[in-house]
């Protein structure tokens, strides 16, 4: 059985991936090494170099850990490593057993701080990431309000023009943070940092997008309440996630004076905000927060998440525009993909219509709104945010 582990460099200053392979000698110089994850039918494809200590991951980084990180939390694994000058044929195939020394670069010892007695003065704080997010953050603490206290609300000011923030000053914390260029692994780890940050003094916290929005089927007492009750030490995600669409068809453009719900009546499932979003112990957010590194969550049935970035359609548009213009870090451009641009607005407005009349999904030129059925707003949603 092959064995991924970690082993520190001889200063002891940094550590390597190493594979270990039973076959480790036989194994030709022209083979090459990919990942099969459970269920999925494409390799991740490894570089690697032979050593006295083994195969080598090279030009790892980051990026590489996320992916295995991701591939081991998906199941077993299986190494792939084959012949690359005799039509791919397969030299050897196992399953991946992971060594508990692959774990140790994850290692947050502040978590050790979690065990310790202490009685926190709060019981939930929310807190987002914006940058010129002055719109959407008019919906967001107009609902969250209602679940929290504005003094536990905290936005994280990511270089926002002045007249885009400034307005919420003494109203709920603002962090300010200078802007550099677009990383999302950067956002990932400040909004980490700060996560840890306010669980020294509250029992759980709350981190989304400023265009999401976290609600309970039975309402904000229900949402409270329903805390406390869970173990300690847990990460939360919604059972339900949903866009919220606007139907141009119909619909006029959004009102913000007035709740957003009272204005749109169809949501389409979107899967991969089932987010790990509310927890009462310090996370490890991948890139985009649609998952976490611990390997333990648990999925709260009558919590929803409903994503504003589609709510109206020329806003939409107009934020993809300007999006696409922020300049990105060269890591950032290397392996995150701009999918978060979409088409032309002439070519969105084709999607969005062409969804609109199948009553799910439909992709076309490359986009798509969710990944799955349309639905009408429940009932109960109306008037909540």
């Amino acid at each position: 059985m092959a064995e991924l582990l970690r082993i520190a460099t001889p200063d002891g200053a940094a550590s390597e991936l190493y594979l270990r392979i039973p076959e480790f000698a036989a194994i030709p110089p022209q083979c090459r090494f990919g990942l099969l994850p459970a269920g999925q039918t494409s390799l991740q494809m490894l570089e690697v170099e032979r050593t006295a200590q083994g195969w080598k991951l090279i030009g790892q980084g980051i990026n590489t850990e996320y992916m295995l990180h991701s591939v081991v939390k998906a199941g077993p694994a299986q190494l792939c490593i084959f012949d690359s000058l005799d039509n791919g044929t397969f030299f050897f195939k196992s399953e991946l057993q992971v060594d508990r020394s692959f774990y140790g670069n994850a290692t947050d010892w502040l978590k050790l701080f979690e065990g310790l007695p202490y009685a926190k003065p709060g019981r939930l704080a929310v807190f987002t990431h914006v940058y010129n997010e002055k719109a959407v953050l008019e919906v967001f603490l107009r609902y969250y309000t209602q679940l929290v206290a504005a003094a536990d609300i905290y936005v994280i000011n990511h270089g926002s023009d002045r007249d885009q923030i400034d307005h919420l000053r003494g109203i709920v914390h603002v962090v300010d943070i200078p802007r550099g260029e677009t990383d999302h692994y950067n956002i990932s780890a400040f909004c980490g940092h700060f996560q840890r940050f306010l669980l020294t003094q509250y029992d759980w916290v709350l981190h989304v997008d400023a265009d999401e929005l976290v609600l309970h089927e039975h309402g904000f007492d229900a949402f409270r309440a329903a805390l406390p009750a869970q173990p300690p030490q847990t990460i939360l995600r919604p059972a339900h996630a949903y866009e919220l669409v606007h139907d141009i068809r119909s619909e006029s453009s959004i009102d913000l004076s007035s709740p957003v719900s009272l204005q749109r009546s169809s949501l389409v499932a979107s899967p991969a905000f089932h987010k790990p979003v509310i927890a009462s112990s310090p996370t490890t957010w991948t890139i985009g927060f649609h998952s976490c590194l611990e390997p333990d969550t648990v999925t709260m049935d009558q919590l929803w998440l409903v994503h504003l970035r589609d709510f109206d359609f020329e806003r939409s548009v107009e934020r993809d525009r300007k999006w696409s213009a922020l300049r990105r870090s060269a890591l950032d451009a290397q392996h995150i993909p701009r999918d978060m641009t979409r088409p032309n607005r002439e070519q969105w407005q084709e999607i969005l219509l062409a969804t609109l009349e199948a009553g799910e999904t439909v992709v076309r030129h490359g986009s798509g709104i969710g990944n799955g059925k349309m639905i009408a707003l429940p009932d109960w949603m109306r008037g909540a945010f």
